[in-house]
């Protein structure tokens, strides 16, 4: 009896452990919007005349009534938390609403002008931003600010210290990281046909402290199947489509494909998920169309991966690059050429006729040729080597001797006039095999 009723005890512990990891909302049509405080651990649902309030740290629901103005109209504008308040922006024109204890409220002194359609809306330092936007047949290519403490207007942000300009930009994919602001997968004008749309393969970067933007390279990623929220986790953003995951790492610059799991397949993606204190916050529906709040961790979302690669190339680095390597390799052989050359003015070049050095020219006759040849050839030539080039066979053995040794004088004299030095450049010495025997040499370091 007591085992039953431990038993009994564990599977009524298990279904309330099952339930408390989901929240009833209420029916989907009845809700249009979700927003996070992070700062407060407080998720905001939004219909048009309630709010509720999910608190993270209990897992609980509160609803609360919501007053708005009669021209106010929740699925036309697109939320924004900044500093724990949110706002709403309109995501066509230059109106803003605030919510305020009950009621949401307009605060801004602009007007629908209907000319950033499709743009990308985003905080940045406690201030409302936004990017590029369609109107009137063009998109723009810049960033605005709403002045949330003074003018309640929108302003420019000026990229003063740019060279290039991103494209004009609309329905564009951005995530903010730290003070940078990264923009890809957008849709441009044709300026030739204002009615023809293309997608920008480029990926784009603009740096707040810096205020410069910075073209990074083409992507071969295109998002051509619509989705409505991505998440931001670690610096790294999940684009949700039908049949994957996908999951772009632009610090890393990777892009990784992943199945989705049975409970990634749940997520109700017309309200914005969430990736906080390390677990993915979501709804989902069930089959009568009741909308809950739920959680997971980052497995539970993200199935196997599929395929991973390289997010963006920069061509242009590419080429840069094999165009520095080019000239550092013909730098470096213009170099050696050069040194090569200098080296060699610097030294006597054995010609066919004499020798020349620099710009100074000396006849040898055919005995010195042969000589030179002999000793620049090897490294040691004999004196009986050398006696033969110059011998006379109508003279004596010593005579020829004098010859010969009035030949290495006349050469190594003609040598020292070339070069304008007492150095003697051939010398002689006893052979180190066999003492009997001299042998020559000549300094070659001075030759060619």
């Amino acid at each position: 009896m007591k085992k039953n009723l431990l038993f009994l005890l564990i599977i009524l512990i298990s279904i309330s452990d099952l339930h408390s990891q989901k929240i009833y909302i209420g029916k989907t049509i009845e809700f249009n919007h979700s927003l996070i405080d992070r700062l407060n651990n407080i998720v905001y649902v939004y219909g048009d005349s309630i709010y509720k309030k999910i608190y993270l740290d209990s897992f609980k629901a509160q609803s609360f009534p919501l007053k708005t103005d009669i021209e106010f109209d929740l699925k036309s504008f697109t939320p924004l938390m900044v500093d724990s308040t949110p706002f709403f922006i309109h995501s066509k024109g230059g109106i803003v609403y605030k919510h305020r204890a009950d009621s949401i409220v307009r605060i801004d002194n602009s007007f629908n002008h209907l000319m950033q359609t499709y743009s990308n809306i985003f905080s940045y330092n406690s201030t409302i931003h936004r990017f590029g936007g369609y109107g009137f047949w063009s998109a723009r290519n810049f960033i605005t600010y709403f002045d949330n403490t003074s003018t309640y207007e929108w302003d420019i942000v000026n990229p003063e210290n740019s060279q290039e300009l991103p494209e004009e930009s609309m329905s564009g994919i951005h995530i903010l990281i730290d003070d940078e602001l990264y923009v890809f997968n957008s849709t441009y004008n044709n300026p030739l046909n204002r009615l023809e749309y293309s997608f920008n393969e480029k990926l784009w970067k603009y740096n707040f402290i810096e205020k410069k933007w910075t073209y990074l390279g083409d992507t071969e990623f295109i998002n051509t199947i619509p989705t409505t929220h991505n998440i931001v986790f670690d610096d790294k953003l999940i684009i949700f489509q039908y049949s994957k995951y996908i999951v772009v790492d632009l610090i890393n610059n990777t892009v990784k494909e992943f199945e989705k799991t049975m409970k990634g397949q749940q997520v109700y993606h017309v309200l914005e998920p969430f990736f906080h204190n390390n677990r993915f916050y979501f709804f989902d529906i069930d089959n009568s169309g009741q909308l809950y709040f739920s959680f997971a961790s980052e497995n539970e979302i993200l199935g196997k991966e599929i395929n991973s690669k390289h997010f963006y190339t920069n061509s242009l680095k590419v080429k840069t690059w094999v165009l520095t390597i080019f000239i550092l390799i013909l730098s470096y052989f213009i170099y050696k050429t050069t040194i090569s050359i200098y080296r060699k003015r610097n030294k006597i070049l054995l010609i066919e006729n004499g020798l020349k050095y620099k710009r100074k020219f000396i006849h040898l006759d055919s005995e010195a040729l042969i000589i030179l040849k002999l000793l620049l050839t090897t490294n040691t030539v004999n004196s009986a080597d050398i006696l033969k080039v110059v011998e006379k066979g109508q003279f004596s053995r010593a005579h020829n001797e004098r010859l010969k040794f009035q030949k290495i004088e006349e050469i190594n004299f003609q040598l020292k006039t070339l070069l304008g030095s007492d150095e003697e450049l051939i010398t002689s010495k006893k052979s180190d095999f066999d003492r009997r025997i001299r042998v020559y040499s000549i300094n070659k370091k001075y030759f060619i």
